[in-house]
């Protein structure tokens, strides 16, 4: 039993499929979606799988560290993302292998479900409130919204209107809803000690990127020191170096992304390091049916889980043509279910896959512009 081929797909949805394929016919999926840089992430995996043509499958591990440490330039988000795609499909091929699912393979679960949230979409102020409703009528009984938008930044009002809509959120919900604020690092250190302190009252479940992940730990530990507010970050750091910075920072909520951080090898060493600091492990994940699987996978064995992101309703609209079955992301009372299903618990259309992939083509993420035409955090 030998691996054939790796393979990257760049569909027109943007999304990047890893395909593993062994000399017995048996396939293996992962994703590797890199919003802004997906045809570089494809690139990146049909070169580093080049070297896993010939070896065996289940040397998960052995494989791991044969594409992460086997060039002299390593790290960073592409390349990040490519490896966890490879690996994500080594274990969707190993539980198809085994008749097992993947969460069985990384010593079982230790619930029976994951808690997800739900984002709050909204274009004006006054959407706010029907918008969080329409969320516990779906049936999840947790939110999160992004209030601060670009305008926002740097002054008083805008500091109001944040917190006016994160109080929208909490008056519409109630107070035995999760609700969670994600500020995507466009703060300032000054207007995220105000707001944070200003957030207390409302009693959000964390404040996610209150400063972008690259600003110099002394200040992430000076807003740690200022609030009783839980801080979270990880969807834009990739190794567990990174993560240990955080954590010496004060962040108290890990949210690594299994498609972007190594995949679950690493994702699930990030949520080992995180509970010996007694963090919570909050997987970050607006991608594909694939990557949110392996998420799930993760979600379902750490002890130190606390709540899983999902937004296939927002960035993919439903699961995509290629999609035949996803059992494992059956959900009730907004939980997934876990699956049994051998894998990752998703199938794949092969053939519609090979059909629907145009040729490479450029993946680029909106840029911003603040009112003065100066650039401003997306």
């Amino acid at each position: 039993m030998r691996i054939t081929r790796v393979s990257a797909h760049h569909l027109p949805d943007d999304s990047v499929l890893c395909r593993i394929e062994t000399d017995d016919g048996l396939l293996g999926w992962g994703e590797a979606t890199l919003e802004g840089r997906s045809d570089v992430v494809a690139a990146a995996v049909d070169a580093a799988g080049e070297a896993l043509v010939g070896r065996d499958p289940l040397r998960i591990e052995d494989a791991w560290q044969s594409v992460a440490r086997g060039s002299y330039y390593r790290g960073g988000p592409v390349l990040s993302s490519a490896l966890a795609g490879i690996d994500n499909a080594l274990w969707d091929h190993a539980g198809r292998r085994r008749d097992e699912p993947v969460h069985a393979l990384l010593g079982g679960r230790v619930r029976e479900s994951a808690a997800a949230y739900a984002w709050v979409r909204w274009e004006s102020d006054a959407d706010i409130a029907a918008a969080s409703i329409r969320r516990l009528e779906e049936g999840y009984r947790a939110v999160k919204i992004a209030p601060l938008r670009q305008d926002d930044v740097g002054s008083p009002a805008g500091i109001h209107r944040v917190l006016s809509r994160v109080a929208a959120v909490r008056e519409a919900v109630g107070p035995d809803v999760s609700v969670m604020v994600d500020l995507h690092g466009r703060a300032t250190f000054a207007s995220a000690r105000s707001l944070l302190r200003e957030l207390e009252p409302l009693h959000p479940l964390f404040v996610e990127e209150p400063l972008r992940p690259d600003i110099d730990a002394s200040r992430w530990r000076a807003l740690a020191d200022v609030t009783a507010l839980p801080l979270a970050a990880g969807e834009r750091v990739h190794t567990r170096r990174d993560f240990l910075d955080l954590l010496r920072a004060g962040v108290t909520v890990l949210q690594p992304d299994v498609a972007h951080a190594g995949g679950i090898s690493e994702a699930r060493r990030i949520a080992d390091l995180a509970q010996l600091w007694d963090a919570g492990l909050a997987p970050h994940c607006p991608l594909g049916p694939l990557a949110l699987a392996a998420s799930v996978a993760v979600s379902l064995t750490a002890p130190n889980f606390l709540i899983q992101e999902q937004s296939l309703d927002i960035h993919r609209l439903a699961l995509p043509a290629w999609v035949t079955s996803a059992p494992a992301l059956q959900t009730a009372e907004g939980a997934f279910v876990a699956s049994a299903h051998p894998g990752l618990g998703v199938e794949i259309d092969d053939d519609l896959v090979r059909r629907l992939e145009p040729p490479r083509h450029p993946s680029r993420s909106p840029s911003w512009r603040a009112a003065d035409g100066s650039f401003a955090e997306w």
